[in-house]
């Protein structure tokens, strides 16, 4: 006798309306537990594996969906969802030979499952968020870099969009989304900027990682002026990444550090633990296999906190967008083994981008669903409007028990009511005492009536014999490589600086060549009188002669008419992509304030855009202008804040760095010490005319200043 289930109702009222179970053994695959083999059935496609959806106990038989359906299974916690359905599944679809992608909250899944799989033939795969030393590695960088390597660009930007945004701003549930969408747009930049350098620098795949994402995040964005950054030099003329970028390296500096906070906050998991960045850092499974050999992956993650379901949800997003890429290979545009995504927790987990688009189009392309979900509320809050979308492409509901009134009400409504519509077929309240013990599930399967099915426990299907499989720790083999992200940005933007450079390369050696010899002959009377007389003097010249008049003007204090000379020699430099001493000199008598603005061809200069050039080249003049910008912006002095400019001096080329600065200091003036302290402490110089470091400190201190605290108010008299 089959168990059809116990029923407070009238036993006519169930017979008259539930499905006849004969109807659901005739539809359905048969599989047959003592043998472990599918049976076919007359009328029924050979499909093989799927959910359970019957059992009978008389014969042992269960009966399977094995159609291209998808499944929804309703259940509290602790109503046997995983012992009922989920690993049962498991296990029929393991002797059916289709692949699988599981989420697993507690590794229960895997420990039941996966050994016997293996034996099975079964390339097993664990993605293991709960240790994740101990499985495989998965690059989710990896696909994305593929595509911009060959030229894909489109579906490259579209898998790092994913990515940014299940990272960064998945179920943002601030009222101001700028802040989620900034740090996204911020991930984003950066994934491209280092696809773009990995692809023009040659380097390896195993390059390609969050790692390098982040220390790109810490060499642009830690500069207090990341516009000045080599690496944004580098990038910001690409149509692409410029505009993800530019609105966080141009705003304003406090609302560039909310940003930086926030992106700093959404991957903080990253950067404390070092063993989740390495499994994220290598591959070691191929997506391109799931759907041509039978393949199990199980991703093991923490059930007791949520800190890595959007890593879960960004896997499935992934892995099946790929898989939809390689089927379209196919003629019959189907997976050549049908991949079976059984997803526990599914309502817990981030919501998965274009999802309802997903489970509507999979069926077709050979993909199946199976949603475990605790509560509808949640999934409510994860998919709004859409979460209707998502059931109704479910064409299996199985409910075990709930407690929400909503969902029990919306499942007795689905059944219909009898008696002329004066009572329900099933009501709210049988619902919510269906017999656990016994495996009591109310099923709604495609277009048949509502019926009850005791469903047996996993146990009945390995007689709760079971091996556990190993963890290995495959990732580890494998070495990621990390990259100097400034190092390549200077080397690749020199390199294509080159090939401008070797167009004029006579006129800068003529420029230079004339300019050494105009200053070994100082012939600065004859130029002068050639000058009025508007000689073709050519451009050294020309440069020469604005530069030597502007000194002069400067030295007896004639700041007006030295500006003019510097703003005049900058029409005279031939190469208009590198720096000329003309713009240090505009940008140290503007970061004075002894001109009140810089206006070039009509365009408004501050200090950092005018030094720009010097500072990327690293000259010193020009990194000391900037950082004594930095250190005496405001009413503060935060001599740390200029070291930064400091540390990128070549030692080998000051020549007058010291004596200038020197010679302010003598005349009494604060930013003169600031820089001879500077030179003492990285290193530079060991002596000066000034005194020891110790008196230069002293001296310092005379001005208000102590240089290892932060934001020393200066006196702005």
């Amino acid at each position: 006798m089959m168990k059809t289930g116990n029923r407070s109702d009238k036993t006519d009222i169930y017979d008259d309306y539930m499905e006849p179970l004969s109807n659901v053994k005739r539809q359905y695959q048969k599989f047959e537990v003592k043998s472990r083999k599918y049976i076919q059935m007359e009328d029924v496609p050979e499909r093989c594996g799927g959910v359970p959806v019957l059992w009978d106990e008389e014969s042992g038989n269960i009966y399977v969906d094995s159609q291209d359906t998808h499944t929804l299974v309703l259940g509290s916690t602790g109503s046997k969802k995983t012992r009922l359905i989920v690993m049962p599944t498991v296990r029929l679809l393991g002797w059916a030979g289709e692949s699988m992608i599981i989420s697993d909250p507690k590794a229960e899944i895997y420990n039941r499952t996966a050994f016997e799989l293996e034996q099975q033939g079964y390339q097993i795969i664990v993605l293991n968020f709960r240790n994740p030393i101990k499985g495989d590695g998965w690059n989710p960088l990896s696909i994305p870099y593929r595509f911009y390597q060959e030229g894909d660009i489109d579906r490259a930007c579209e898998m790092v969009n994913d990515i940014a945004t299940n990272l960064l701003a998945a179920n943002a549930k601030s009222s101001d989304p700028f802040w989620q969408d900034s740090a996204a747009n911020m991930f984003f930049g950066l994934v491209l900027t280092l696809f773009k350098m990995c692809v023009e620098d040659k380097q390896t795949e195993m390059a390609v990682n969050i790692s390098n994402v982040l220390k790109l995040r810490r060499q642009l964005f830690d500069n207090l002026q990341p516009s000045l950054s080599p690496i944004w030099r580098y990038i910001k003329d690409d149509e692409i990444i410029a505009p993800a970028l530019s609105g966080i390296v141009q705003t304003a500096s406090d609302t560039r550090a909310g940003i930086v906070s926030t992106f700093d906050q959404k991957v903080r998991y990253f950067v404390f633990q070092p063993n989740l960045m390495d499994m994220l850092s290598n591959n070691t499974l191929l997506i391109d296999q799931f759907s041509e050999e039978k393949t199990a992956i199980f991703l093991i993650m923490p059930d007791e906190k949520t800190t890595f379901h959007p890593l879960i949800s960004l896997f499935v997003k992934q892995s099946y967008e790929y898989m939809i890429y390689k089927t379209q290979e196919n003629i019959s545009g189907q997976a050549k083994i049908r991949v079976n995504y059984i997803l526990d927790e599914f309502s817990s987990l981030p919501t998965i981008k274009d999802f309802p688009a997903m489970i509507t189009a999979a069926r077709s392309r050979n993909i199946r669903f199976c949603l475990i979900v605790q509560s509808k509320h949640q999934l409510n809050q994860r998919y709004g409007d859409e979460t209707e979308t998502i059931q109704s492409n479910c064409n299996n509901w199985i409910f075990l028990t709930s407690r929400e009134v909503p969902l029990l009400e919306e499942i007795s409504t689905l059944c219909g009511r009898v008696r002329e519509g004066r009572m329900p077929l099933v009501s709210v309240f049988s619902l919510q005492h269906l017999d656990k013990e016994g495996g009591q599930a109310l099923m709604l399967c495609g277009r048949n009536r509502p019926y009850y099915a005791f469903l047996p426990d996993v146990d009945f299907y390995d007689k709760g014999d079971f091996e556990i499989r190993r963890f290995y720790e495959k990732h580890n083999n494998q070495q990621r490589i990390e990259i100097d992200g400034e190092e390549i940005a200077n080397r690749l933007y020199i390199r294509d600086g080159l090939i401008e450079e070797e167009e004029s390369n006579g006129q800068i050696l003529n420029f230079e060549k004339d300019l050494k010899k105009l200053l070994d002959s100082s012939v600065f009377k004859v130029m002068e009188e050639a000058h009025k007389e508007d000689a073709l003097l050519g451009d050294a010249a020309k440069y020469a002669y604005e530069m030597e008049h502007g000194f002069l003007a400067y030295g007896d204090g004639d700041c007006k008419e030295a500006f003019g000379h510097f703003l005049e020699a900058l029409r005279y430099k031939p190469y208009k992509d590198k720096s000329c001493d003309c713009e240090n000199n505009l940008g140290y008598m503007l970061r004075r304030k002894e001109i009140d603005e810089l206006i070039i061809d009509g365009k408004h200069y501050d200090v950092p855009e005018i030094l720009e050039k010097g500072v990327y080249e690293k000259k010193p003049f020009f990194l000391i202008n900037m950082g004594l910008y930095s250190a005496m912006m405001g009413p503060y002095i935060d001599l740390k804040r200029g070291e930064y400019y400091m540390k990128q001096i070549n030692k080998e080329n000051l020549a007058g760095v010291k004596e200038w600065w020197e010679g302010l200091a003598k005349k009494g003036e604060l930013e003169g010490y600031i820089v001879i302290y500077w030179l003492y402490k990285i290193g530079i110089i060991l002596d000066s005319e000034l005194g020891s470091r110790k008196e230069i400190l002293q001296k310092l201190a005379q001005f208000g200043v102590e240089p290892e605290k932060i934001s020393i108010i200066r006196d702005e008299k």
